[in-house]
């Protein structure tokens, strides 16, 4: 009780200091996290220039609004002639009032569209408790999520509840996470999350032509011996490639179901741009990859 509370009171400071200014919050939160004020005149380190570029310029562009929303940024991944990439969509609804469970498949992945986290992963519609979805997504559908790191992206974004195919591989088990690192429309790196949703979900970084880098950190479990790679890889790192081009950096998040890639979301500001899984890729650092001005 006492840990809830105290993460409840820091996300409303950090609320707090975005409505004062975002700027305001990038500083102090990265200040809280690392100990030390970033320099956002002359960034080195990784963190700092993702923190600059989210505050220069990922803050108002307005393809970067659009790629951030989960909905509309379909229509990006279409114009790249990537539909083929999406996961089929059941329903979309404005508000949580109008979920039909009546009309939805037994097994369904539920999202809102303005941030992160926000899902509801269905296995079986028999055993769901419909009244405690209603009663979270509603909770989630009031908050400003953008104001917890100052994710000015998610700001204004036309509020949706989408629900689309699951696409989960099997006894329940949600499916394993390609996380692509792109800088400037190339792909450099592969975070690969495998089960999730457990107590012991691991992690790994894996160089493009999948050689085994290692585990970013302590939030995750190690590989006993590294996975093989998706069978669409080459799929996955292509469509990355086209949907990164002129983006600084973006991570690019695919799925695989039955051998085929599925195109899961665009992020520009993992984590807040405050605590970044990176790791040095063929000698070179991740930061040395991203260039800012």
């Amino acid at each position: 009780m006492v840990e809830q509370i105290k993460l409840k009171l820091a996300r409303l400071f950090r609320c707090a200091l975005t409505l004062v200014s975002p700027r305001l919050n990038g500083i102090v939160v990265f200040y809280f996290k690392f100990r030390r004020f970033p320099d956002l005149k002359d960034p080195k380190e990784f963190n700092e220039k993702l923190l600059k570029l989210k505050l220069d310029d990922y803050d108002w562009n307005p393809l970067v609004r659009q790629c951030a929303d989960k909905y509309a940024v379909r229509d990006y991944v279409r114009s790249k002639g990537l539909g083929h990439i999406l996961n089929e969509i059941i329903e979309v609804y404005d508000d949580v009032d109008d979920i039909d469970f009546g009309r939805l498949p037994v097994k369904f992945a539920m999202k809102w569209n303005f941030g992160s986290g926000m899902n509801v992963i269905c296995h079986d519609k028999g055993q769901l408790d419909e009244k405690a979805v209603l009663k979270q997504m509603k909770k989630w559908g009031k908050g400003r999520y953008y104001l917890g790191y100052a994710e000015m992206q998610y700001k204004g974004v036309p509020k949706k509840i989408i629900v689309e195919k699951y696409i989960g591989n099997g006894e329940n088990r949600l499916p394993s996470d390609y996380k692509i690192y792109c800088f400037n429309g190339k792909a450099k790196a592969i975070l690969h999350i495998s089960d999730r949703g457990t107590a012991d979900k691991k992690a790994a970084f894996f160089t493009t032509d999948w050689r085994y880098v290692g585990t970013p950190n302590d939030k995750y479990s190690r590989f006993d011996t590294p996975p093989d790679p998706p069978e669409s890889l080459e799929v996955m790192l292509e469509a990355a490639e086209k949907l990164s081009q002129g983006f600084p950096f973006v991570r690019v998040d695919f799925y695989e179901c039955n051998g085929k890639a599925i195109f899961g979301e665009m992020t520009f500001t993992p984590a807040g741009c405050h605590d970044v899984s990176d790791m040095l890729i063929d000698g070179i650092e991740m930061s040395d990859m991203l260039c800012v001005q």
